[in-house]
């Protein structure tokens, strides 16, 4: 055992500080810097600028829980929980302890090395506390493997320790002061060695060879999201934060400090192309119109069956939860729908989700007063067009009516403005009565539909500067009915129905490179349902599910993380 006596906060000033991210309360690419000298935590910006986030703490070492709450270890031993909001509690306190490393490993137990006492202890989700390991000398830093190994840095014994999940320990290499301790995404492994002002480098085999030199006092260590590795250490006279590229070039990130030593970034809870599920609607429908106005995911008009039309739902992502609003004068399914100026315009469609009777009724719904006005009547009875709005002008095109006997090629063009309805070049193809449309890059996009009585993967793209259609190349799996978004460049086309057979498949068009590309299916198969998107999230809710029942789950897809 390690006892340490004679010590004051003052003079162990100049030994400990811990960096770490925090996630709730900053941004992803946010360092968090706590400094036991001022017992403050400080946060950095991507682009350097600093700020103070919390005082009154002797923080060493910080980690962060999958929930997002931020746990600090007092050199003096007590470990604090900071909640996403920035509640404060205690967590633990350790007697007769100096308490340096954290680190979580992927079941939520909590590990804190006790310098003092020579050991790792070992904290469950529940707060139950065990010794993990002791006989160390001084443990400071510590990091998890991919494989769930806990390494430990023990500059006391010039060493570093490898310990299995289940405590058997062995010696991972010698010959060094080691503080911090970080892995690349490769599974490297960095170390800081503060008696040599090096950073060593050891590939997952072992094999060791120097990173850097001349750093002066080398402690903490972190990577960032784009594998840049950050170093904090001191060189007359202040601490400072190294940057090393992927190729190994310096350059100092902040100077001035006062004692910076351990290093971590703030990671991004966002993963991307994942599902989540949220609150269902209050009536599930299909054949619905989706639109978003003010951050509010809207479904308007739509068949419940039996002859049931329920008036609009909005979803509220904020709340995770759904209201009604003011019916559609006209009760429809299968209408179209734009957004222009912050107003819902909903044209054409089948009345009561009968389709032998198309209707060429525009509506205007505003979400603010909640109301209903009239527009111009379009030059086609249709349900199941095709639309997106382009520069403020709104296009419609395909469809069908007659019972889906009379497919429709015509390209219709609402001025909201004048309130006036106009034609373009019609589309190459019969679009069907269930082809999709999105606007992109100032271009009407068009997917899927029936095609000479088939599902169809065909990309039709309409350029309004030169009033023609170009094809792109052909979605990877047909289908009609689908769901369609637009996110970061990118056309998403979601579920839908091939051969009889209910889609939940999400597939990827670039337009930058002509190319599909696959995304994780949706956890519910539609056909017919309704989509909007908020943010980097698409919302998907209603249609005919693989059971053929209308479903008013409601799946929220991450496309891109913020």
């Amino acid at each position: 055992m390690k006892t340490v006596t004679n010590i004051s906060r003052a003079a162990f000033a100049s030994l400990i500080l811990s960096i770490a991210a925090l996630t709730a309360n900053g941004s992803p690419g946010d360092l968090f810097v706590s400094n036991y000298n001022t017992a403050k935590i400080y946060k950095f910006a991507p682009d350097g600028t600093q700020s103070t986030f919390a005082t009154g703490v002797f923080a060493q070492g910080l980690a962060f829980d999958t929930a997002a709450n931020l746990f600090v270890a007092d050199y003096l031993g007590t470990i604090y929980k900071f909640a996403p909001d920035g509640t404060q509690t205690t967590f633990a306190t350790l007697n007769n302890a100096l308490l340096v490393g954290l680190a979580f490993d992927s079941a939520g137990n909590l590990f804190v090395s006790d310098r003092n006492n020579g050991t790792i202890e070992k904290f469950a989700p529940d707060g139950t506390q065990t010794t993990f390991v002791s006989g160390l000398s001084c443990p400071w830093g510590l990091a998890f493997d991919s494989a769930g190994n806990l390494l430990a840095a023990d500059p006391c014994n010039q060493s570093i320790y490898k310990f299995t999940a289940g405590g058997t320990q062995s010696t991972f290499a010698t010959g060094l002061g080691a503080a911090g301790l970080a892995f690349d995404s490769a599974g490297n492994l960095f170390a800081a060695d503060f008696s040599i002002y090096a950073i060593y480098k050891f590939t997952p085999d072992g094999t060791r060879s120097t990173f850097a030199s001349s750093l002066g006092w080398a402690y903490g260590l972190a990577f960032d999201s784009a594998g840049n590795l950050f170093a904090a250490g001191f060189s007359y006279p202040s601490f400072s934060i190294n940057k090393f590229t992927l190729g190994g070039t310096r350059s100092t990130f902040a100077s001035g400090l006062d004692d910076a030593r351990f290093l971590a970034f703030e990671p991004s809870l966002c993963t991307a192309n994942t599902w989540a599920t949220k609150a269902p609607s209050l009536q599930a429908v299909s054949g619905a119109a989706g639109a978003v106005v003010n951050g509010q995911f809207y479904v308007i008009d739509g068949s419940a069956g039996a002859g049931v039309m329920p008036p609009p739902q909005v979803y509220d992502p904020v709340a995770n939860s759904w209201s009604y609003k003011a019916p559609d004068p006209v009760i429809r399914a299968n209408p179209s729908v734009g957004v222009i100026n912050n107003k819902i315009y909903i044209a054409e469609g089948w009345i009561n989700a009968d389709s032998n009777r198309a209707t060429q009724a525009l509506e205007i719904y505003d979400p603010i007063a909640n109301t209903w006005t009239p527009g111009k009547q379009s030059t086609v009875a249709r349900g199941g067009a095709a639309s997106a709005v382009i520069n403020g002008n709104w296009y419609l095109v395909g469809g069908s009516k007659n019972g889906g006997r009379v497919l429709s090629k015509t390209l219709e063009i609402y001025d909201p403005v004048r309130n006036k309805w106009s034609t373009g070049a019609p589309i190459p193809i019969d679009a069907g009565g269930s082809g999709a449309g999105a606007a992109l890059n100032g271009k009407f996009y068009v997917v899927g539909g029936i095609v000479r009585g088939a599902n169809s993967g065909a990309l039709q793209i309409y350029d309004p500067a030169t009033n023609k259609w170009t094809s792109g190349a052909p979605m990877p799996t047909p289908r009609s009915g689908p769901m369609t978004a637009v996110i970061n460049g990118k056309l998403y086309a979601i579920g839908g129905n091939n051969n009889g057979v209910q889609l939940s498949n999400v597939e990827i068009y670039d337009p930058a490179t002509n190319s599909w590309t696959t995304g994780t299916p949706e956890p519910t198969a539609r056909y017919g349902g309704a989509a909007g998107v908020i943010g980097s999230k698409i919302y998907a809710t209603g249609g005919y599910d693989a059971s053929n029942v209308i479903n008013g789950s409601l799946d929220a897809y991450t496309a891109v993380c913020p």
